[in-house]
């Protein structure tokens, strides 16, 4: 049976979680904007129209989430994260490795990711793409809302 090791969200971390950061947050349109969505136990990182213009910038990361946490032993872990968004696609990397690119289209999507850890502290990054290569090949391909971070569960299994 897998056991809760570790749970994040913008507000909370328990178990086994030691911090969680985010990333590019100046694409917030103002202060209050990262006041509101914080209080709502989510972050939004909203898609800024100035930097959509410049196609050079193919596979660039729009928002990130880092959460660190402790896996108490060598073992298989299953990361849960959760996110909205609509036609946005997602890098998961932990400790640095890519696990899998992920397109979000809905609200409150869980994308699974399954690895197996050794004992002590490892990263899992979430990392929106601004842009990237579309079916039929060559066609740029760009998130048509913000990402939203929910949260990450990660269980021993």
């Amino acid at each position: 049976m897998p056991t809760e090791i570790a749970y994040f969200t913008p507000k909370t971390k328990s178990g086994q979680a030691s911090l969680i950061d985010f990333w590019n947050v100046e694409h917030y349109d103002g202060p209050s904007d990262l006041d509101e969505s914080y209080d709502s136990d989510q972050i939004e990182f909203r898609i800024s129209e100035h930097s959509w213009k410049d196609e050079i910038d193919v596979g660039y990361a729009n928002g990130v989430v880092q959460a660190y946490f402790k896996a108490p032993v060598d073992d298989y872990y299953l990361a849960i994260v959760k996110l909205s968004a609509k036609d946005s696609l997602v890098f998961i990397n932990v400790d640095g490795v890519r696990i899998g690119s992920y397109l979000v289209e809905e609200v409150g999507q869980e994308v699974p990711v399954m690895v197996q850890l050794k004992k002590g502290y490892h990263t899992i990054n979430v990392i929106q793409i601004k842009y990237w290569r579309g079916f039929p090949p060559f066609v740029v391909k760009k998130p048509t809302s913000p990402l939203t971070f929910h949260s990450i569960t990660v269980f021993q299994v």
